[in-house]
């Protein structure tokens, strides 16, 4: 797949006048006639601009099918526009359980889970010499898992707030 700023796109959006119709066709699908009425500019040059553009990948032609050729978009300039951040949110969300799951561990939820597996499985518990709360070794793993879970949901909450500030690169 190639990057979105890659040699091509970034000497596509070198002149002005490309990114403002970059910023147009974010909108929606553009003729060149009207983009030279919005630009100010005479249609053979916004003609020319646009090709550069088509030739970099960052929009595409639209035919419809009547004499009017729409240009818009294409999927790598619209990641010009939406950051990719979906896997951050989802390590932020796992990070949100472990810290959950590692606080209730510190603060006693463990008793609850150790005393009802004893209750209801005597006989799969027996030989298993049991750990009391209280032992230095108990909380280790709750400690760890909430602090790992506190640097993960902080780096991706990090991620996210960078692209999304980066994300108006133009």
């Amino acid at each position: 797949m190639p990057e979105v700023l890659d040699k091509d796109s970034l000497r596509a959006l070198s002149a002005g006048t490309r990114q403002e119709i970059v910023k147009l066709l974010k909108g929606r699908p553009y003729t060149a006639s009207e983009l030279s009425k919005i630009t100010g500019k005479h249609v053979t040059t916004i003609s020319e601009h646009l090709d550069t553009l088509c030739k970099s990948g960052i929009i595409e032609k639209n035919d419809t099918g009547n004499k009017w050729l729409y240009y818009k978009l294409s999927g790598k300039g619209e990641k010009l526009f939406k950051p990719q951040y979906y896997s951050w949110i989802l390590v932020l969300a796992i990070s949100v359980f472990g810290i959950f799951f590692g606080l209730s561990g510190m603060f006693g939820m463990q008793e609850y889970v150790l005393e009802d597996m004893t209750s209801k499985s005597a006989t799969i518990m027996e030989g298993v010499r049991e750990v009391p709360a209280s032992s230095p070794g108990a909380n280790y793993m709750p400690i760890a898992l909430t602090v790992l879970s506190l640097a993960a949901g902080g780096y991706a909450a990090f991620r996210i707030m960078r692209s999304r500030n980066t994300a108006g690169i133009i």
